[in-house]
């Protein structure tokens, strides 16, 4: 199992964004370790070489039903300046937005196409 932690002073504003897109979070708290939340499915990691210089570390990419729902959740949401990056647009294999989370990371919202 692959464990994926993002470390923010700003738990329950970024618990708050993720929730948006649709991830199922929980709180968690194990022994005498930080409260924290958490939430579990299958994890893909991808290696790709940087797009633009903002996402040259890192891009976690999060598989939603709908881009376009996903990305109007967050605008109800949230109005920090930097959001959106780029609006859902299509591909050959699904749709995809460009946003960032409260602490500025770089996620990727990506709906594959059924056949």
């Amino acid at each position: 199992m692959i464990n994926l932690m993002l470390c923010t002073e700003k738990m329950d504003l970024v618990a708050e964004f993720y929730a948006a897109v649709g991830l199922q979070l929980e709180k968690e708290k194990h022994g005498a370790g930080p409260e924290h939340f958490s939430f579990r499915s299958d994890v893909c990691v991808e290696i790709y070489p940087p797009r633009t210089p903002a996402d040259a570390t890192f891009l976690l990419r999060v598989d939603v039903a709908d881009v376009d729902a996903s990305v109007a959740s967050l605008k109800s949401k949230f109005s920090y300046e930097g959001l959106v990056i780029s609006e859902p647009e299509a591909l050959k294999t699904g749709k995809k937005s460009i946003v960032r989370d409260p602490d500025g990371r770089v996620v990727e919202l990506f709906q594959a196409y059924r056949p």
